[in-house]
């Protein structure tokens, strides 16, 4: 994968915390998921908890680091993990160079959105009864 460069490698032990909601996107912004498994979660005002899990070549931060630069989930190592992180430049460079990464973003965006609208409309349904 010529696209993992300019950035560095990151091992997380299990349960390792990668960083939490409402965190500023330091200068490791987006990462991607060499080995192991990853929790994104949050936890709304109503009690209800967000999960979405992501293993190996799943790309996750990309939305905050690309936006407001607050994070608006929890990633927490579900499993001993080997990651690979860019700062905003490097991830945006990436992206420009190689459209099999941007590709893959696109790819994994797509199903992050299909798992949210999913939850929401569990806690609708569940709202409405």
């Amino acid at each position: 994968m010529r696209y993992l460069t300019n950035g560095k490698e990151l091992f997380v032990p299990a349960g390792g915390v990668i960083f939490k909601d409402a965190d500023e996107v330091a200068e490791d912004a987006v990462y991607y998921v060499m080995e192991g498994k990853i929790r994104l979660s949050r936890q709304l005002e109503s009690g209800y908890t967000f999960t979405y899990e992501l293993s190996k070549d799943g790309v996750f931060g990309m939305v905050e680091a690309i936006t407001s630069g607050i994070r608006f989930v929890t990633a927490t190592a579900e499993t001993n993990s080997q990651l690979y992180v860019w700062d905003k430049q490097s991830y945006e460079t990436a992206l420009s160079l190689y459209i099999e990464f941007a590709k893959l973003n696109i790819q994994a965006l797509s199903h992050y959105l299909r798992a949210i609208n999913q939850e929401a409309e569990k806690v609708w349904i569940n709202y409405v009864r």
